[in-house]
């Protein structure tokens, strides 16, 4: 695949809706926030599993006083967005006002009754959260459901909430800074499925907080239908000019294979972004059946007619239903007794023996090459025995 230019892989200039956000509803420190908390999450200090007792304080301020849960979402504050402390963001009230970036209270906030988590995504009701002094952990998950009277999986009402982004942003950037999906075609250049090829297309679109420009590398891997990869490619895209790329794989030309009709196969796409490759889903197409159209080509004086079948779709073509020539044979009365038969065959076979055997060279001819061998005696043979094969073409 060629930079740029190349057919399969089409950049457009599109511009993306974390540019627009950003533009829009980030200041400065937001905008590094979104960042640092893909590295706060990964982080051995805070990351998922690590240990984190009711008793430990913070480990960018280890002084503080501030315990367990609440000592983890401090270390969120400040970490992320240089707050003072995890109640320095816009404090709120209602439960359904809870968005991405947010750090959440339930039960009673001072009193060592209650519990702190941050909330890294919203999926209608649904938050995936982070939080510390969770059986002596960190637990990073699709921890917590909204309700109207709190959260079913902890037995305390919710208290408060505080607001450490600006916006009404539903997810931040944890995990896969690229999305990966597939698409039909874009301004005329097109999937398409055929009875041995296929072209498959797809986009990448940089998520919120993250940039496209560190997209290294895209490719595609293609599986048989048990899902064995039977061919692979990878592509270095030109990032420079959009936010979104879009990359279109044809079997044949950029794969270099040549798919088996009405066959079921698999393919994913991927993007490594910096360093780490990220895949998209799996999907699966069948190919489909010939496409054949009929030409009946009439017989004539001398020569056979037949009908034509040839695939719009690859090209192969075959011949039957052969129709006589209206003066009678146009060879194999390789004898010249008037008729062909089994004596002709005879004949035939004696020459090859013996080439003064007398015979009839361009009724030998059966297969119409131009040449009288043993290619003429198998059609000979073929003919006689009942097969549908023409004698003269």
């Amino acid at each position: 695949m060629r930079r740029t230019t190349a057919a399969i892989l089409c950049i457009m200039m599109i511009m993306s809706t974390f540019a627009v956000y950003f533009s829009i509803n980030a200041n400065a420190s937001e905008s590094t926030g979104y960042a640092k908390i893909d590295e706060f999450i990964n982080d051995p200090r805070w990351r998922d599993g690590a240990t984190w007792g009711s008793r430990q304080q913070p480990k960018t301020n280890p002084g503080a006083r501030w315990y367990g849960c609440a000592s983890y979402c401090y270390d969120y504050a400040r970490y992320c967005f240089d707050h003072s402390n995890p109640r320095a963001g816009t404090a709120f009230h209602d439960i359904h006002e809870i968005r991405a970036g947010d750090v959440v209270t339930v039960g009673h906030e001072s009193n060592g009754n209650g519990h702190w988590f941050v909330v890294l995504k919203r999926s209608g009701n649904a938050l995936y959260t982070a939080e510390g002094s969770w059986g002596g952990k960190v637990r990073i998950g699709w921890n917590y459901t909204i309700t109207d009277s709190g959260f079913p999986e902890y037995n305390k009402p919710f208290n408060t909430g505080y607001h450490h982004i600006n916006g009404g942003a539903s997810t931040v950037p944890v995990g896969d800074p690229i999305s990966l999906a597939a698409t039909s075609g874009l301004n005329g250049l097109k999937a398409y499925i055929s009875d041995t090829d296929a072209a498959v297309m797809y986009r990448i679109t940089a998520n919120s907080g993250f940039s496209i420009t560190d997209l290294q590398k895209v490719g595609i891997e293609w599986m048989d239908a048990n899902k064995n990869v039977i061919a692979k490619r990878e592509d270095v895209p030109d990032t420079g000019i959009s936010a979104t790329l879009y990359v279109r794989y044809d079997a044949q030309q950029d794969l270099g294979i040549a798919l088996e009709i009405e066959t079921q196969y698999y393919y994913r796409f991927y993007g490594i972004y910096d360093g780490t490759t990220y895949y998209g889903e799996t999907h699966s197409l069948v190919t489909l059946a010939h496409d054949y159209t009929e030409t009946v080509v009439p017989p004539t004086a001398t020569t056979w007619g037949y009908t034509e079948h040839l695939c719009a779709g690859c090209g192969q073509s075959y011949r039957d239903c052969y129709l006589p020539p209206l003066d009678g044979l146009a060879c194999g009365d390789v004898n010249s007794d008037g008729s062909v038969n089994k004596k002709d065959l005879l004949t035939l076979k004696r020459f090859f023996s013996d080439v003064t055997v007398p015979i009839d060279l361009a009724e030998a001819d059966v297969n119409a090459d131009g040449t009288v061998n043993k290619k003429d005696l198998l059609r000979l043979k073929q003919y006689l025995a009942g097969f549908d094969v023409p004698l003269g073409a």
